[in-house]
């Protein structure tokens, strides 16, 4: 009984996730020209890149990346322009759309919804 809950659970959880995301596509639209955006998505880059930097002890190039919850795959795309393997490169997501999207623009990438 506390397996089929559990499941009950996972499922409901799904469901919302799912919801909350066909809501946000609906009514949010980002402005890629946005120099406030375009400075934003800079710093992160720029952010991430000294993080790894410094906590890393063998080259990007020789790591497997998995992104849980990797949408339409950018955050990977970022991995391989820094010089991980596209055969090392994974993403997970529940949105069949944005696993379509992200198998489209990476192809050599492997996804899984």
């Amino acid at each position: 009984m506390k397996a089929a809950h559990s499941r009950n659970v996972a499922v409901d959880e799904v469901r919302r996730i799912r919801t909350a995301y066909a809501e946000r596509s609906r009514t949010h639209k980002a402005n890629d020209d946005n120099a406030g955006r375009q400075r934003m998505l800079r710093e992160r880059s720029d952010t991430m890149q000294r993080m790894l930097d410094r906590r890393l002890e063998r080259p990007l190039s020789e790591l497997r990346i998995l992104d849980v919850g990797c949408g339409t795959g950018s955050l990977l795309g970022w991995f391989h322009e820094r010089g991980v393997l596209p055969e090392n490169l994974f993403g997970v997501d529940l949105l069949p759309d944005r696993i379509k999207i992200a198998r489209e623009t990476f192809p050599d990438f492997t996804f899984m919804e």
